[in-house]
């Protein structure tokens, strides 16, 4: 099953977005409320550059969003959500991202 907002309900049934949130709240159309935490591990798009701070889009909601390592993402280039504080996405390049400080220590022999 897979899961769409009311704007692309919107689209498929030919009306705006409030006339599916009133079908909604109506009991007419069925709906599930989920959180957020499906986000993590979705794929998207910096709107602006995210250094450390930007837009990115997933789907086709924007969202604000931080840098979590120390790799800034250009505007167009691809990303993935790592986690979540708040409102705020914490995203990461889908390539060529550095590595987060607590990879980089040196091993040390036993």
């Amino acid at each position: 099953m897979k899961i769409i907002g009311a704007t692309e309900a919107a689209k498929r049934l030919n009306v705006n977005a409030s006339r599916v949130r009133a079908l909604i709240d109506s009991g007419r159309l069925k709906a599930i409320k989920v959180g957020r935490e499906w986000l993590i591990g979705s794929e998207g798009v910096a709107v602006t550059s995210v250094d450390p701070d930007g837009v990115v889009r997933i789907g086709e909601a924007q969202w604000r969003a931080r840098t979590n390592r120390a790799t800034p993402i250009m505007a167009g280039e691809p990303m993935r959500v790592a986690e979540i504080d708040g409102i705020t996405l914490e995203v990461e390049p889908l390539e060529g991202a550095a590595k987060d400080y607590r990879e980089r220590r040196a091993k040390t022999p036993e």
